[in-house]
């Protein structure tokens, strides 16, 4: 049962792609609505579990994971609509790389050789897709912002560990996709005064729904099964993704893309697997 909710996580993750390519809505406001379309969801999750008082320290967790997840939705939006689907999709499978680099830095955790191999394997493929053109590759606007937002989900993984261990899982996403729902109106708000009309809404609850399912049936399975799997087969989602942008928006996909897509997956794999 695990190994099909990681699979369904894989396949909501890759239709957060799509949609989130195919909305008219910019970055910024596709970001906000779709924290907003899940809020309610969010809300009654929240209430049924109780009012709780958190200690400071859980609630410093708190602010810090929903700051970085609201800086990589935002990023992620900005990064899908400013280039192709199965280019930068992908590069969100260098999430377990930079997870071990934080580990290792963080808690001097010594990665074992077959993560370091991984590592190696990950990076060697992406350069491979940029036909090792480094220069190319640094001004894809669309291929840095996902190298960023991998970076912050790697970051905020580790808080969400912590934060998970304190309380129920689906709990916790609640409160963080609550708490980025703030953030994100806030700066909206104060810095940039963007007209939010609600007009525009249903362009984002494919994009809404589908991200609030990967991140369920990511803790499903987590639950179900051993996480370390459950993420090797959750990095389908850079293989669906190139398949949907082909078939649902036309994107053309080189033979060269796609060898770079199997071996991004197949490092990131690896470094899981060995971890």
């Amino acid at each position: 049962m695990w190994v099909i909710a990681a699979v369904l996580s894989a396949f909501f993750l890759s239709i957060r792609d799509v949609s989130t390519k195919s909305s008219k809505i910019n970055g910024l406001k596709s970001a906000y609505f779709t924290l907003l379309i899940i809020q309610p969801l969010s809300l009654i999750i929240i209430l049924y579990n109780g009012f709780q008082w958190f200690e400071f320290k859980l609630l410093k967790i708190l602010l810090i994971a929903s700051l970085l997840d609201s800086l990589a939705i935002v990023a992620y939006s900005y990064a899908i609509k400013a280039g192709k689907v199965s280019a930068s999709a992908p590069i969100l499978c260098l999430i377990p790389v930079f997870q071990l680099g934080i580990n290792f830095g963080w808690y001097g955790e010594v990665p074992s050789f077959l993560s370091l191999s991984g590592v190696v394997l990950s990076i060697v493929f992406v350069m491979y897709s940029y036909k090792f053109n480094v220069r190319n590759m640094l001004s894809n606007l669309s291929s840095l912002l996902m190298v960023c937002v991998a970076f912050c989900w790697a970051i905020s993984s580790i808080f969400h560990k912590n934060g998970a261990q304190v309380l129920d899982p689906i709990l916790w996403t609640c409160l963080v996709v609550s708490t980025s729902y703030v953030l994100v109106t806030f700066y909206i708000f104060v810095f940039t005064k963007e007209d939010l009309s609600t007009e525009e809404i249903q362009m984002n609850i494919v994009t809404s729904l589908a991200h609030f399912m990967t991140l369920i049936t990511f803790y499903w399975a987590s639950s179900l099964g051993n996480v370390a799997f459950v993420s090797v087969i959750r990095r389908l989602s850079a293989l669906f993704s190139a398949l949907f942008a082909t078939i649902l928006l036309k994107e053309t996909v080189s033979n060269r893309q796609w060898v770079g897509i199997v071996g991004v997956m197949l490092g990131a794999s690896l470094v899981v697997l060995g971890a």
